[in-house]
């Protein structure tokens, strides 16, 4: 017999971001309040860690998952694994981010085509990438969609 596996994901009434609350159960109205929410998740990170950031139909977060952890330079993400919490919890959209531990957020060309190929994997799911974030060091970090590169 086939059994579902739980997926853990994390769900925070409130992140403590200094005297600001994170964007929890509000709609997000800019890449910056992910990031912000990225970068206390990720701040201690030697590593390039991948994190799903998981919506409502009214693009509040109501929840996160790491779905990868790699090396000091290189993230290798399934795609199966970004889609799957957001699946099983009913997401109607996600936000996908992860850090470049050497601080500079500059998307490389492997963020560009895996992006491209989430976007697509969404498609066929009905569940929307809306961005893709790269935070890097001191709160600095880029927004694909900001960019216009999310195609």
């Amino acid at each position: 017999m086939n059994s579902v596996k739980e997926v853990e994901v994390v769900v925070r009434r409130r992140f403590k971001l200094g005297e600001e609350p994170a964007p929890y159960d509000v709609g997000l109205s800019e890449p910056g309040m992910v990031a912000r929410m990225a970068t206390e998740v990720l701040e201690y990170q030697d590593n390039e860690s991948f994190l799903v950031f998981l919506l409502n139909v009214k693009n509040k977060v109501i929840g996160y998952q790491e779905v990868a952890r790699g090396g000091i330079d290189m993230c290798p993400v399934d795609p199966r694994m970004v889609f799957r919490a957001a699946v099983l919890e009913g997401a109607s959209a996600i936000i996908v981010v992860h850090n470049h531990p050497s601080g500079d957020p500059a998307p490389s060309k492997e963020d560009l085509e895996l992006t491209k190929r989430l976007r697509a994997g969404g498609e066929l799911l009905g569940v929307l990438v809306l961005d893709h974030l790269i935070v890097g060091g001191d709160g600095t970090y880029c927004s694909l969609a900001e960019k216009g590169m999310m195609s």
